[in-house]
């Protein structure tokens, strides 16, 4: 089984790697909210004008939130923030560059460095969404300043559109992510523009000041006092007290 599995695996990379140099993609994700105590209901809810847009080219991908579609005072803003997609982010393969944007830290956006490794494990678990069959694939995110259990982020790829991306920075898979579930928020593709010229789409890397997280949690501690490591570990210790 094992034996199989991993033919399946090397079939999906050199399939990327016959087909990656001629597609481009534009997709629009949905934001749906998974919690059974907020949504009274077993069926996840989708977020009424909340979308995401992601825009691909072999090497580059820009993921975005549609802020245009939905005023900033509408209810569903604290659910955006708080599954990660209000924040614009950015990679190049080519260039080795990963970042997400952070406004109001100077005059200029910052481009906070975020290009850290993630070790997505293969199933053999398929679906179908939007007419595309899809994998399951699954990592484990744990914070370093609490001892419970990791959690787990499940991803769902598909070989037929030859694009390492996906939505909130999540990427590396041999295919592009058509679902992400993180927390109790899921992001799913609900429409999906294949291009196959590179002039044919409009992405740009996003204009700033490039730092560390380290260099960006500084300058935050400076403007506003708060040291943001020292607040997340009171936070994660207070909730474990808690349980």
């Amino acid at each position: 089984m094992k034996l199989n599995f991993y033919i399946l695996y090397m079939f999906l990379i050199l399939g990327i790697g016959k087909r990656e140099n001629n597609t481009n993609a534009e997709i629009t994700y949905n934001l749906a909210m998974s919690n059974k105590e907020i949504t009274k209901s077993d069926t996840p809810k989708i977020l009424k004008d909340v979308t995401f847009t992601l825009k691909c080219k072999p090497w580059e991908s820009l993921f975005t939130f549609d802020k245009q579609k939905i005023d900033k005072y509408n209810a569903n803003m604290r659910y955006v923030i708080k599954s990660g997609g209000k924040t614009t982010r950015y990679k190049n393969i080519k260039t080795k560059e990963k970042y997400y944007v952070m406004e109001g830290l100077l005059d200029k956006p910052a481009l906070v460095n975020k290009n850290n490794k993630q070790d997505w494990i293969i199933t053999k678990e398929t679906k179908l969404i939007s007419g595309y069959k899809v994998y399951k694939a699954y990592l484990t995110s744990k914070s370093r300043f609490n001892t419970k259990p990791s959690i787990k982020i499940i991803a769902w790829f598909t070989s037929e559109i030859p694009l390492p991306f996906g939505p909130v920075g999540y990427d590396g898979l041999p295919g592009l992510i058509l679902q992400l579930e993180k927390n109790d928020f899921i992001f799913t593709a609900s429409n999906i523009k294949l291009i196959n010229s590179n002039s044919d789409i409009n992405l740009e890397a996003p204009k700033g000041i490039k730092m560390t997280e380290k260099e960006a949690k500084n300058i935050f501690r400076k403007k506003t006092g708060v040291d943001f490591d020292k607040k997340m570990k009171q936070r994660a210790l207070k909730k474990k007290k808690n349980e």
